[in-house]
């Protein structure tokens, strides 16, 4: 089953790697009734919303906001709006515009909060990544799942944190590499095994790294809770 499922991951997990569909959490109600705060939605960045259609776009302190679209003034610029917001945002240059929204998961941002936390996704890629050798015919699916903890923290930990464009990815390809090889039919080489061998180590390194930062960043507050 596994020959079948881990393909299909991997396809998906294409347009997240290349920056084609971007997922935010939804922090404050201003989108209420239609979309609940703490929802996931999913951006499609290569598309424009139409009047009507839910679109994100990026404010000047550069956080993003999904509202409504409603119309292009006279000068081009792009007018949202929440849905329970009494009045429209301040109109958007079209530079700004992030994408329009394609599939919205009511109060999932909870468990992506979670989720792509960097520690989190450090230590469950440290977890389950571990082990190299006997991961490669043992336990293909928790060696899989470490992988693909580490292409879903993306730009919020690994690697983005550690390693800017365009080093992530190619770390995310290599991670994509490998878990093809893995699910493969075919037999892997001695040489394709060393290569994986290598990829292990730099993803282990990686997590590792953005845990031990972790650490250190969170220690004189974790040192004040406990004095």
């Amino acid at each position: 089953m596994w020959r079948f499922i881990i393909p299909l991951l991997v396809i998906l997990a294409f347009p997240f790697v290349f920056g084609i569909v971007s997922v935010y959490v939804i922090a404050s109600s201003s989108m209420e009734p239609s979309i609940p705060r703490l929802s996931l939605v999913f951006i499609n960045n290569l598309q424009k919303p139409q009047p009507g259609e839910v679109g994100a776009y990026t404010d000047e302190e550069g956080n993003v906001i999904v509202h409504r679209f409603l119309h292009e003034d006279d000068e081009g610029r792009l007018v949202f709006k929440g849905d329970r917001n009494p009045a429209a945002d301040d109109p958007v240059e079209k530079n700004r515009l992030r994408g329009s929204v394609v599939l919205v998961i009511p109060f999932l941002g909870i468990a992506s909060i979670i989720i792509r936390n960097p520690i989190v996704l450090a230590m469950l890629a440290i977890f389950l990544i571990g082990g190299g050798r006997e991961r490669l015919s043992d336990d293909k699916p928790l060696l899989i799942a470490g992988l693909l903890a580490s292409i879903i923290a993306g730009p919020s930990g690994f690697p983005g944190r550690l390693f800017p464009t365009p080093l992530s990815p190619a770390i995310n390809l290599t991670a994509l590499y490998t878990i093809y090889k893995l699910t493969s039919l075919r037999n892997i080489t001695r040489l394709e095994r060393n290569i994986l061998q290598a990829s292990y180590l730099l993803l282990l390194i990686t997590n590792m790294i953005i845990a031990v930062r972790w650490l250190l960043n969170e220690l004189p507050t974790l040192i004040s809770l406990l004095t």
